[in-house]
């Protein structure tokens, strides 16, 4: 069944239960139930009016037309381009997409109503229907922007888009507020939340997180600041990985993509922070002999190639531009870690191939007193360290021991 087909028979079910019914607050209920039950079967926006309203209103016209008498269960309007001052069935006034007029019960509220909307000309004093048009405003007003008072606002004096619309005007029929306390109370909340952020932001130092929780912790999410910090920490990942890569196909240039792609952080915002570390990139990528172009085609996504959680909590400080031979590394002053326990100096993680054997990890340990041995296999990764019992495995716990 079309869209028309069932607005049709949803109206025609409606007319058919009026028939006889005078008393406005049962036409009201009903009408209200029949619209609920035609949003539901038309979601779409855009169609609701057009296809669904517009052919209810049809049926309901055919089994109630227009009266030039008064009549009981109707009620007066000028409303509609071109028509002339007539009764309608006050079914039609509530099966409408203006639902702010649900409010509106009996014939004096809604002349007060519409008496406090901008009038097309002195002479709509008795056609509180009439809808206001912005270039008719009558001279005698004393007032040039009656509108702004919330309590006589309506909701597509908002000027929302049709999206946000639809989603305030579900959360209106839900709750049973008036618009005016629907729109305080958003403020509210909205701005409570606001000033919380910069609470949070103002006690906590971004610095003093750890990558995993800043990473992961949906709470944190809107943090501000959060992105930009996660940047510089992929910044040192990046580098972190480069310098021990012993090939230039391990290697990552440090461009914004794959900062995006460790971080999810977006593009602008990243871009924001390289430009504050241009230098210190430009230096990177050139020592590595590195450009964009190395990071296409790989067969693998720098998020599977980059342990960024554990690459980027180093002593390395993203702020802290390369050291040059005109400048005594004594007198360097790092700026402040962005971590509260950086991994120590003496810790170093080598990665090697698949294929290495559990002797030769062994032998490099031993080579290497305090380091660390990684194997990847696409996103699982082991990491060997020397015990005396032999090696362990830190991620599973288990201990290899060598004759």
């Amino acid at each position: 069944m079309s869209q028309a087909a069932i607005a049709t028979k949803i109206g025609s079910e409606l007319a058919s239960k009026l028939q006889n019914i005078t008393d406005e607050k049962v036409i009201k209920t009903s009408t209200i139930e029949a619209w609920k039950q035609l949003k539901e079967a038309i979601t779409n926006p855009s169609t609701f009016s057009s296809r669904g309203l517009s052919n209810a209103r049809k049926a309901i016209k055919e089994v109630f037309p227009d009266s030039e008498t008064p009549k009981q269960g109707y009620y007066h309007t000028t409303q509609g381009k071109g028509q002339t001052p007539r009764y309608e069935h006050l079914a039609l006034w509530y099966l409408t997409a203006n639902t702010d007029r649900w409010e509106i019960t009996g014939d004096k509220a809604r002349q007060s109503y519409f008496e406090n909307l901008p009038k097309l000309s002195s002479q709509t004093e008795s056609q509180p229907e009439t809808q206001p048009q912005p270039e008719a405003q009558p001279e005698t007003q004393t007032s040039p922007q009656p509108t702004l008072k919330l309590e006589n606002m309506t909701l597509q004096q908002l000027e929302l888009d049709i999206e946000t619309h639809q989603i305030v005007q579900d959360a209106l029929n839900h709750s049973g507020m008036s618009l005016a306390d629907f729109v305080k109370q958003a403020c509210k909340v909205y701005a409570r939340t606001v000033i919380g952020k910069a609470q949070q932001a103002t006690k906590s130092e971004l610095e003093s997180i750890p990558t995993a929780e800043l990473l992961n912790n949906s709470k944190l999410r809107t943090l501000p600041g959060r992105a930009e910090e996660l940047a510089k920490r992929a910044m040192v990942a990046i580098m972190h990985h480069n310098d021990m890569a012993t090939e230039k196909s391990q290697k990552w240039c440090i461009t914004a993509t794959a900062i995006n792609k460790l971080t999810g952080s977006k593009i602008p915002l990243i871009n924001n922070v390289m430009e504050q570390y241009k230098l210190m990139i430009d230096d990177h990528n050139a020592k590595h002999g590195l450009n964009p172009y190395d990071n296409r085609g790989r067969a693998t996504k720098i998020e599977e190639d980059i342990d960024f959680v554990n690459f980027s909590e180093t002593s390395t400080p993203v702020a802290t531009a390369p050291v040059t031979t005109t400048v005594e590394p004594t007198k360097v002053e790092p700026v402040k870690p962005k971590t509260t326990k950086p991994l120590p100096k003496a810790t170093q993680i080598k990665v090697v191939p698949l294929e290495t054997s559990l002797l030769d990890i062994h032998e490099i340990l031993k080579a290497n007193p305090g380091s660390k041995v990684r194997v990847k296999d696409g996103r699982k990764a082991l990491t060997y360290v020397l015990i005396p019992e032999g090696i362990k495995i830190e991620e599973t716990g288990e201990i290899e021991k060598l004759a």
